[in-house]
């Protein structure tokens, strides 16, 4: 896949994050900083079971699940543009991402937290792409959203359109 196209109009994107995936990131973050001070208020008791270095261990961990839940809150997984649905994976995302142009998807289909993009009318190939990063409205939304590209692609174009 080359480099990724550029969008016309931006304002025509409808952009999907992981913020299902950053609340357990965030409890994490929450719980090693709650850690961190029982320990040194421990510490600082009249017989303290460990030094007050101690205390400082959950903090890096703290830190890397605090970044971890900012970049799930603030970055795309899914993109819905005129050019297709766009897929973003955890893990270098500007690299690796997929784009799924609207041309090669033949039907969508939601299964539980899995959508399925089918490239061909047998349904024998396409793309799996899990909707646990996203929170439950958002998978209303996007299940909204596809149903009505998907609507769109399937009526005839109207006459005002034929005319020009």
């Amino acid at each position: 896949m080359g480099a990724p196209q550029k969008i016309a109009v931006p304002e025509r994107e409808l952009r999907f994050t992981r913020n299902q995936q950053a609340i357990a990131f965030y409890i994490g973050a929450s719980f090693l900083i709650s850690v961190s001070i029982v320990l040194c208020a421990t510490a600082f008791s009249e017989a303290p079971p460990l030094h007050w270095a101690w205390s400082l261990l959950p903090l890096p961990f703290a830190a890397v699940c605090l970044k971890t839940a900012l970049f799930c809150s603030r970055h795309a997984y899914l993109i819905l543009s005129p050019i297709g649905v766009e897929v973003f994976p955890f893990r270098k995302a500007q690299k690796e991402m997929q784009v799924v142009q609207w041309g090669e998807i033949d039907d969508i289909e939601t299964k539980s937290n899995q959508l399925l993009l089918h490239f061909n009318p047998k349904k024998t190939a396409g793309m799996v792409i899990t909707l646990r990063p996203l929170r439950p409205a958002q998978r209303n939304l996007l299940q909204s959203a596809l149903l009505g590209v998907m609507q769109q692609r399937s009526s005839p174009p109207s006459p005002d359109l034929q005319n020009n």
